[in-house]
């Protein structure tokens, strides 16, 4: 369900990142073996018409170029890093994370822009670990840093959209804003729906600690099943002793 976004995570200790290792090994082996932009793998709307559907996955997963695949590995590896090793996420939840990633990306090429014949990258994708990975950071900290972030990653997308050009030109191919775009929105829509979730099954209560003055997350499941014993039972009152009737 959505809300192992957060729930699904390793206890203890230090995870390796071993979901991100193993996606930058298969775009590196695909790199290595076919070059850059591999016709048989590339999102190619003729091919996808006559029926070639991987290329809706395999698309994300080459490059065009070296530039293109070393800044999109760098970026994979930094925030594969965030997600695993520090927030720990399990594999299911990043599988849902870059293949939810993956479907809307696609819908938008394939509805909006069905001039654009071929594309490949993960940097759509990217935005959406972007988003979740500042997300989990917030809801761990609270430091609003984290929305100023997520806030400039929006803005990075529109001077991109206004230059039509990428904010740091590495690579030769041109940028495809709206991949970046609806990368963006597919994390934000599963973040939402995970807040959304996670509150309507525990609401949460910000309580003050008059201890050390700092504020912390109390789970109102947790006071529910906190007990308090006491005796009910009511102990009928004595009757209040009367005077003997005198005999006459």
């Amino acid at each position: 369900m959505i809300g192992r976004l957060i729930r699904d995570r390793n206890q203890g200790g230090v995870r390796p990142p071993w979901f991100t290792a193993g996606l930058a090994a298969v775009m590196l082996g695909l790199f290595a073996a076919l070059g850059p932009q591999p016709g048989l793998l590339m999102y190619e709307r003729a091919g996808i018409v006559d029926g070639e559907w991987w290329r809706l996955v395999t698309g994300h997963l080459v490059h065009g170029d070296i530039g293109h695949l070393a800044a999109n590995l760098l970026a994979l590896t930094l925030l594969g890093g965030v997600l695993e090793s520090l927030q720990r996420l399990g594999i299911k939840t990043l599988l849902l994370l870059v293949s939810f990633g993956i479907v809307v990306i696609d819908a938008m090429l394939w509805l909006n822009l069905p001039g654009l014949e071929r594309y490949c990258g993960f940097s759509g994708v990217l935005n959406t670990l972007f988003i979740a990975a500042v997300y989990g950071q917030w809801r761990g900290s609270g430091d609003w840093l984290y929305p100023a972030l997520a806030v400039g990653g929006l803005g990075k997308i529109a001077i991109e959209s206004v230059s039509a050009g990428a904010v740091l030109p590495l690579s030769s191919l041109p940028s495809v804003t709206e991949a970046h775009f609806a990368g963006y929105v597919a994390g934000l829509a599963l973040c939402t729906l995970t807040a959304l979730w996670t509150a309507r099954r525990n609401p949460p209560l910000r309580m003050l600690d008059s201890s050390n003055g700092t504020r912390r997350r109390v789970d109102l499941t947790t006071c529910d099943n906190i007990t308090t014993s006491y005796d009910t039972s009511v102990t009928p009152a004595r009757a209040r002793p009367t005077a003997p009737v005198p005999e006459r």
